[in-house]
């Protein structure tokens, strides 16, 4: 449930199934066995993700087959979503091979809580001054200007304390974006982040057999959704 309703929210959802697992729950390891185990709580909000968003997805895949009869907005999406997670995804890779190295490090030891704590300021203090809305949309995307600006921001948010949602909605505003285009265009970003913990190997595999993690990720599969839905609601009747 924590993962399905932070990983939209500007609030960082690794950051907080890996406090929650620690501090309410007793859990410990190592860094690496609990960014893993927050990572496949992720896969249940990925669903999430792809249902609500599947016309969208459909539209990007029709278009790669059907490239000149797309719309501008179609195509100059596609090219925005391929730098960006092309970039974002040779960052967090690097940052979670950093992490990955931490095994005889315990998560419970006070620098990590206290890094995370630290960087969930860094992400609070951006939500304090917002950028202001602007009236751009989907044919004003840029495979040279949002892409790597975003690729950057999403690659960030590897590190438990920053939230993906609110660093990449925080750049597509800065970019005068209107809001309710900046959080499908960050959602849509999250489809191949949110499917990374599938590569993680042998060790990844494994996790996600045992029942508890099944049934977690149908429970953030459900309330991703319901999240997701809310926060496009709030978005167009909201000013934020």
């Amino acid at each position: 449930m924590i993962q399905g309703i932070t990983e939209w929210i500007p609030i960082s959802s690794e950051a907080m199934v890996i406090l929650a697992k620690v501090h309410l729950f007793g859990g410990r390891g190592t860094v690496s066995e609990l960014v893993l185990y927050s990572l496949a709580l992720h896969l249940g909000t990925f669903f999430s993700a792809l249902i609500y968003l599947r016309r969208d997805v459909g539209r990007l895949a029709v278009s790669v087959v059907r490239w000149r009869q797309a719309d501008t907005g179609t195509r100059n999406l596609f090219g925005f979503l391929l730098v960006a997670c092309a970039l974002s995804g040779g960052i967090g890779i690097v940052l979670l091979g950093l992490l990955s190295h931490m095994q005889v490090v315990e998560a419970a030891g006070r620098w990590v809580t206290g890094g995370i704590g630290g960087l969930l300021i860094v992400t609070g203090a951006m939500q304090l001054y917002p950028p202001r809305e602007g009236t751009k949309g989907a044919a004003d995307l840029t495979w040279w200007g949002e892409g790597p600006l975003l690729g950057i921001a999403q690659g960030l948010a590897a590190l438990p304390g920053f939230s993906r949602s609110g660093l990449t909605v925080s750049a597509l505003l800065l970019r005068q974006f209107n809001k309710e285009d900046a959080l499908r265009f960050s959602f849509l970003m999250g489809l191949p982040v949110l499917l990374a913990p599938l590569f993680f190997g042998r060790e990844f595999a494994h996790m996600l057999l045992k029942p508890e993690i099944l049934f977690g990720m149908a429970v953030s599969a459900v309330t991703g959704f319901a999240a997701i839905a809310a926060l496009m609601r709030i978005a167009r009747r909201v000013n934020f």
